[in-house]
């Protein structure tokens, strides 16, 4: 109903009771997950607008960043570094902000380039700060090849550092990757399996 009326006061409200009553990582995956995946389904059906998938995202974002913003910085020397980037196709970046938090939240540091970053400015980064591993996600249709061949030239750069790829489109790719490359199917797949 907030989404429909465009009421950021109603969605926060909803929101902010939600994350007293259970928490915010709780609220993430059994409120705003499901109303995320509830509002794409409306939006392919026309029932809704982009207009409101982007009035609602931009408020999940502003949360998602807050909560990044109130974990502590400091590690210990056990951390591993994460480099998080989406492909230059990539605009959908929840994703990656959530694996962002959950990185962070788990005491690990992270490095986030975010959407749209071509090939060579990861290479860069990687050559500067060495990170341990690289977190990315496919959630735009996109052509099979062209997922595997990014993965493939991510994978020949970053050499056995291990390469994590999520996000719906991740399903398509095939078992024929890199060995260093780890397909997981959802967010709460890639907690516990890649920070358990």
């Amino acid at each position: 109903v907030a989404m429909l009326d465009m009421d950021e006061v109603k969605f926060e409200k909803v929101l902010n009771n939600s994350i007293i009553k259970i928490g915010f990582e709780d609220t993430l995956f059994k409120v705003l997950y499901p109303l995320l995946n509830r509002i794409g389904i409306l939006w392919q059906v026309g029932t809704i607008t982009p207009v409101h998938e982007h009035f609602i995202s931009n408020l999940v974002r502003q949360k998602i960043f807050a909560a990044i913003d109130g974990l502590p910085v400091d590690r210990n020397e056990d951390s591993l570094t994460f480099l998080l980037v989406l492909p230059q196709w990539e605009l959908h970046d929840i994703g990656l902000l959530v694996y962002n938090y959950l990185i962070r939240k788990n005491g690990h540091k992270t490095i986030f380039l975010g959407q749209g970053v071509p090939i060579q400015d990861v290479e860069a980064i990687d050559n500067q700060v060495n990170p341990d591993a690289l977190v990315t996600s496919f959630s735009t249709p996109m052509e099979v090849e062209n997922m595997s061949n990014y993965l493939r030239e991510l994978a020949d750069h970053f050499k056995n550092k291990p390469i994590y790829v999520g996000g719906i489109q991740q399903d398509k790719l095939c078992d024929s990757l890199p060995k260093s490359i780890h397909k997981f199917s959802s967010v709460l797949d890639f907690k516990s399996r890649i920070l358990a």
